[in-house]
């Protein structure tokens, strides 16, 4: 059981972050552990999650004696549980100082994350990027293909590699159809292949064509996987073998190749030596990246779906194929492009989604009192970054918000006032008017008291007063 329960940074005299983030009571839970992370734009919360990563890196890196370990602050300090025991790490200038349970120990007796996973749907996320599975304890699972840049077809690649990595685990399954589901989407899925090299199954290819495609890479690409394509080298004839077992696959019509995942049919899966073969085919240019397409009334490419719908499967297929026990999973602005409904339901849906690995901890960096007040009291904590003075202020906040009410968050927790929608305000005054006058309008009194129905409210909101005098009246005409 991992949970991260405090970060800070110090640098050349300032104090840039001082963040609690969990307690030790929430260390004790059924349930994966989320943490929100709030504050206005320009607050820092992204950038303290790139931080809180690139810092545990810096750490295992340390741990395993890499020469190339390096953080780039002065003090720096990090403490978490694992289990039954608490660990804290401190950098001061060039030294790392290791405690188990409050006592001075050695680097070999610390316990990490077993993985740090960063994911973020942002172009411009401030996370440090890494080439996918280069390497094993950090794993970055956001949109950009290179240091710089992000790019569709890198989303695709990433969706269909965690699809095809998670639909032989039964748990990791379940989690596919539920975010299907939760979208309105059957469970079915199309994965299609172009044909870059239109004799592909039609001539042989030489093994000298082979080794000349893979030099050519090498020379025109700045970012590849180096060591996919030495393999490849090593061993050309693979190849070879490759393009005989998709034509005897027989999934080639009109130029592409076209699998067909049934996803509610555990039998129809296809062999993994088969997208292994993709993979390696798709490496060398031979044939396209992959698109692929989800069914509704219709089948629509990836490209069709809503940018909401775009962000929810790219996170959810993602995270159920990369985490594993004691992850520490950072989020950065969960929110964008979805609904409001979505908003509220994102948290405990991902937590459902991943619910065997209760003990995960999920730290979310976001804008929204929607997810706010989605935020399960017994594994979720919530801290507050605001700037004051230009300083950085962290304030745990140790209240539940679970169902409040917009104005309630947005005063109590964003620290914003705000008067009611206006509207509300029109209903109210109408519906408190009918029932003064002892109207008889029953209709119109069912409609403004439904739409009234419908607004999330604290217990103690003084709303619910005129909604039960409304229901009562309305009781009392109907029995007459």
């Amino acid at each position: 059981m991992f949970t991260l329960l405090s970060f800070k940074i110090n640098h050349k005299g300032n104090v840039l972050y001082d963040c609690q983030l969990a307690d030790a009571e929430k260390h004790i839970r059924l349930n994966p552990l989320s943490s929100i992370i709030i504050g206005e734009n320009g607050s820092g919360k992204s950038y303290l999650l790139s931080q809180i990563a690139d810092f545990f890196r810096y750490i295992e890196k340390l741990v395993r004696n890499d020469k190339k370990s390096h953080y780039k602050y002065e003090f720096a300090s990090v403490e978490y549980l694992i289990d039954s025991d608490i660990y804290f790490i401190q950098k001061e200038k060039g030294k790392v100082f290791f405690e188990k349970n409050g006592v001075r120990t050695e680097s070999a007796s610390i316990i990490l994350p077993s993985k740090v996973v960063a994911m973020s749907f942002m172009v411009n996320d401030k996370f440090s990027f890494s080439r996918f599975e280069e390497d094993g304890f950090y794993d970055y699972r956001g949109i950009r293909a290179t240091s710089n840049a992000s790019y569709t077809s890198t989303i695709k690649r990433m969706i269909t590699n965690s699809l095809i990595a998670s639909v032989a685990d039964t748990g990791k399954l379940k989690a596919i159809r539920d975010t299907l589901a939760f979208l309105g989407m059957a469970e079915t899925v199309e994965i299609t292949y172009i044909l870059m090299r239109k004799t592909l199954f039609k001539k042989a290819m030489p093994l000298n064509s082979i080794i000349h495609k893979i030099a050519s890479i090498a020379r025109r690409k700045q970012y590849f996987n180096e060591v996919e394509l030495f393999k490849i080298n090593e061993n050309p004839e693979i190849v070879i073998q490759d393009i005989e077992l998709l034509r005897k696959e027989s999934i080639l019509s009109d130029g592409k190749i076209r699998l067909t995942l049934n996803l509610s049919n555990e039998g129809s899966f296809i062999n993994s030596a088969l997208f292994d073969s993709l993979s390696r085919l798709e490496r060398l240019e031979l044939i396209s990246n992959p698109d692929i397409e989800f069914f509704k009334k219709d089948n629509f490419s990836f490209g069709e779906t809503s940018s909401g719908e775009k962000n929810i499967i790219f996170t959810i297929f993602n995270l159920i194929e990369s985490i594993k026990e004691n992850t520490l999973l950072l989020i950065d602005e969960p929110e964008l492009s979805l609904h409001p409904t979505w908003q509220m339901k994102y948290i405990n849906f991902i937590k459902q989604t991943i619910n065997s690995r209760f003990d995960c901890h999920l730290v979310l960096a976001s804008h929204s009192h929607f997810m706010i007040s989605d935020l399960e009291p017994n594994s979720s904590s919530l801290t507050s970054i605001e700037q004051d003075n230009g300083q950085r202020l962290c304030e745990y906040i140790e209240h539940s918000t679970y169902a409040w009410s917009v104005e309630n968050i947005l005063y109590k927790v964003f620290h914003l006032r705000t008067m009611r929608n206006a509207q509300v305000e029109m209903d109210l005054y109408e519906l408190s008017g009918l029932i003064s006058k002892k109207s008889s309008d029953i209709n119109r009194l069912k409609q403004l008291l439904r739409d009234l129905e419908k607004i999330v409210l604290d217990a103690n909101d003084p709303l619910n007063i005129i909604i039960n005098q409304a229901r009562i009246y309305i009781g009392e005409k109907n029995d007459k």
